[in-house]
């Protein structure tokens, strides 16, 4: 009987030593100075809320580790649309792989690997972070949750952002842009001193062999829709290519211009129109001016009789003159030379016939005024 229980203590602290020496071989590779290799999905811990094992235990290996991960990815920096909530996006592109992403600067950016780095839509244990510290610097951290010892190990380092050449197709909406004849601010309408119209600038478009206008202050957003741009004031515009008016001088007018769904900015510079054409009128276009109402003339005009209200509008059309209201012209604004009646002054004795008559563009015009003869009735008195 003794000898037995010898014989199976004797076997129990063989196996022991066995197993002892088995866990200090495991233990000793994983608390080795170096990283050889980086895991993914092969190591199981318990507890263990990744799924990803990258790092071993020791902080130093963390650092022996990162300046090599700075060379495995390229930065791009992209101005966002102005009606984006941040400045900028940060493309990574990670080189190994050859994949790229887009990342705000609040985003935590996960990767795994698995041979090479590569992006992560599920939490993982290494993660990073971007801070844009101007358009030439950004600076990178890097975090590792050490799960073997319940830390987070953070490390960083600065990219300069590589410039990417911006390619834009040459599709309808930016071709149209880019065509477009900025002409100025609009006279007619500063002359009926509309306070929206008071600091807008115009842009004419053509569409369809049709020219239309948009109009404008620095700082507006123009958006593209149904085929034409038009303000994008009302109208929630991250659903549109979009254009933001940046700055004008006396001579050319400065556009960035934002396709839709694609990354980078395109600069779009039109030079202001120049109107080297003049237009006159003779001291007869409007004849034999006699008062109705206190607001109401008849007139001759290319010796056809016409009556006139204020406001009343005369558009001329190949060499002939329509009446039209005000209403009806400024929701269609043709380009056609027009003449205005404005009023009736009475200067003393006197009444004096004012109007304006306007170039197509509406950047010029001249101002009419004519003396009406007031006919004086005698009244007899009966005797």
């Amino acid at each position: 009987m003794g000898k037995n229980f010898i014989k199976i203590f004797f076997i129990l602290f063989l196996i022991l030593i066995s197993i002892s020496c088995f866990l200090f071989f495991i233990f000793s590779k994983i608390s080795k100075g170096s990283i050889k290799k980086f895991f993914s999905g092969n190591i199981r811990l318990k507890k263990e809320k990744f799924s990803d094992v990258f790092f071993k235990t020791k902080q130093e290996n963390f650092k022996i580790f990162f300046p090599k991960f700075s060379k495995e990815i390229q930065l791009f920096l992209h101005k966002a649309r102005p009606d984006e909530v941040c400045n900028y996006f940060v493309e990574i592109f990670l080189i190994k792989g050859g994949k790229s992403r887009v990342f705000t600067t609040k985003e935590k950016i996960y990767l795994s690997y698995n041979g090479c780095y590569d992006f992560s839509d599920a939490a993982t244990n290494f993660w990073l972070s971007l801070t844009i510290l101007n358009e030439d610097r950004i600076k990178v951290e890097m975090f590792v949750d050490l799960s073997f010892t319940g830390k987070i190990e953070k490390e960083s380092f600065f990219l300069a952002p590589i410039k990417k050449e911006k390619i834009f197709s040459d599709n309808k909406e930016i071709v149209s842009l880019k065509d477009a004849k900025w002409i100025g601010a609009d006279l007619f309408l500063k002359l009926l001193e509309n306070k929206d119209f008071e600091n807008k600038q115009r842009l004419v478009f053509s569409s369809d062999k049709k020219k239309y206008q948009c109009f404008f202050s620095v700082g507006d957003l123009l958006i593209y829709k149904d085929g034409r741009w038009i303000e994008g004031n009302n109208y929630d515009t991250k659903k549109y290519s979009i254009a933001k008016i940046i700055s004008f001088n006396e001579n050319s007018l400065e556009i960035e211009y934002w396709e839709k769904d694609r990354l980078g900015e395109d600069k779009i510079v039109i030079l202001k129109k120049n109107f080297s054409e003049t237009f006159r009128i003779q001291d007869q276009f409007i004849t034999d001016i006699r008062i109705r109402t206190k607001n109401q003339i008849s007139c001759l005009l290319k010796n056809r009789r016409m009556v006139l209200r204020e406001k009343d509008i005369l558009l001329k059309k190949d060499n002939l003159w329509k009446k039209i209201s005000l209403k009806n012209f400024k929701e269609n604004l043709e380009e056609r030379e027009f003449f205005i009646f404005d009023s009736l002054e009475k200067i003393g004795n006197g009444i004096i016939f004012k109007g304006y008559y306007f170039n197509k563009d509406r950047t010029n015009f001249y101002i009419i005024k004519k003396n009406i003869k007031v006919r004086k009735i005698n009244n007899r008195r009966k005797r």
